[in-house]
């Protein structure tokens, strides 16, 4: 049990110096880069605890902090922060193939948008960032294998570099996602 509290805390400690970097940035602005990192590489209970620990820390409400810091131009991108750690995920190694199928529609139904029609952030934030990342990837493959092309070019395009560098990681084993950022880096 003591190694289980230890290495909560090592993780909160961590979680709350990855926050202050991404939230305060080298130049005093928000690093959304090091913000998605943490945000995406995380449970939801792993992101409260962190949340708990630094609010405590900072006497400021995280979910103002985020939202006045990214403002109006990452608007999509908070709101995914937001479902990623307030509970709205599903964290197990559960998939269905027929919400799968229908996702795909439904992803590929918005990526078909042209220029004067509105592609819906929202709705692709909520397909991807609720599912569990087995589902996420299950959606990738079939989309793939139904459109010949990837998911993530398609969304590439169609919404901001950030909401899109998550979004990508949402779609990728979390050690292929460290891997990618370790082998950029």
């Amino acid at each position: 049990a003591h190694g289980g509290v230890q290495a909560a805390l090592n993780f909160t400690v961590l979680w709350c110096l990855a926050c202050d970097v991404a939230l305060i940035g080298p130049d005093f602005g928000c690093d959304e880069t090091a913000l998605l990192e943490v945000f995406v590489t995380h449970t939801q209970e792993e992101l409260q605890a962190g949340k708990r620990v630094w609010e405590g820390r900072t006497d400021q409400h995280l979910v103002d902090h985020l939202k006045s810091n990214l403002g109006h131009s990452y608007r999509h991108l908070n709101q995914l922060l937001n479902l990623l750690y307030m509970g709205d995920r599903v964290e197990d190694d559960s998939v269905d193939e027929e919400l799968a199928a229908q996702q795909v529609a439904t992803l590929k139904e918005e990526c078909d948008k042209g220029w004067f029609e509105d592609f819906d952030e929202s709705l692709i934030i909520v397909i991807i960032g609720k599912n569990t990342t087995d589902q996420n990837m299950l959606v990738a493959q079939l989309y793939e294998k139904k459109y010949e092309s990837s998911l993530t070019k398609q969304l590439k395009g169609k919404c901001g570099d950030r909401l899109h560098y998550a979004l990508n990681a949402l779609l990728m084993p979390k050690a292929d996602f460290l891997a990618m950022r370790l082998h950029d880096a």
